[in-house]
C-alpha cells in the first residue's frame, strides 16, 4: 500500500546503526494511514493464499485517505482505493477493516479479468465478490462494523439474515 491524505504520503527518515534500534511510525502517520496501510497488506496476504501465482496485484497499491469530494463512502477506482474524510453522519472507513478488505476486493476482480484478457464488469457481482474478500478474513457475516461515529452496533451489510434472492430481491441497484 501506498498511502496518501491530501496527496501527501506519511515518511519519516532514520538513521539505523548496527545493534539495537527503535524506529517509532506512530509519530509520522496518523491511525486511518496506519490502519489502511495495514489492511491493505493484510488482504493482500489472503488474496496471495488463494491465487499464489497471481501477480498483478504484487505492487504497491495508491490508497487514498481523506477525500472531500464526498462523504460516507470508500471506492476502488481501476487503480487506487479512495475513503472519503469523516463526517457527523460516518466515520472514516479507513478504519474499517472489512471495508478496506471488501475495496482491495474489487481491485482483485479488475486485475484478475484483466490478466485473462478480458474486463470485469458486473456490478452485482463485483460487490458480492468483493465482500466474500472481506469475510473469507473476518469470518463474519456482518460487514462494516464500526461504519457511525455514534452508534456502535451498526453496520453496513449482513449475509446472516434476511438474505436476498433473485430475482424476487432486485432492487434497482448494485448491492
Amino acid at each position: 500500500s501506498k498511502v496518501q491524505t491530501n496527496g501527501i504520503t506519511p515518511l519519516f527518515t532514520a538513521s539505523i546503526n548496527p545493534g539495537t534500534n527503535s524506529i517509532s511510525f506512530y509519530n509520522d502517520a496518523n491511525i486511518k494511514e496506519r490502519t489502511a496501510y495495514y489492511h491493505v497488506n493484510i488482504v493482500h496476504d489472503y488474496m496471495k493464499s488463494k491465487f499464489p501465482l497471481f501477480t498483478d496485484m504484487d505492487n504497491p497499491l495508491p490508497t487514498n485517505i481523506d477525500l472531500t469530494t464526498d462523504t460516507c463512502n470508500a471506492f476502488y477506482d481501476g487503480s487506487s482505493i479512495n475513503f472519503y474524510a469523516p463526517s457527523v453522519t460516518c466515520g472514516s472507513f479507513a478504519l474499517v477493516g472489512d471495508i478496506v478488505y471488501h475495496e482491495y476486493g474489487h481491485g482483485i476482480s479488475d486485475k484478475f479479468y484483466q490478466s485473462h484478457g478480458t474486463i470485469f464488469q458486473n456490478g452485482a457481482m463485483g460487490e458480492g465478490y468483493s465482500d466474500t474478500w472481506a469475510m473469507g478474513i473476518t469470518q463474519n457475516p456482518v460487514l462494516g462494523i464500526g461504519d457511525s461515529p455514534t452508534n456502535p452496533n451498526d453496520f453496513i451489510r449482513r449475509y446472516d439474515i434476511n438474505r436476498k434472492v433473485y430475482p424476487q430481491d432486485l432492487v434497482g441497484e448494485v448491492h
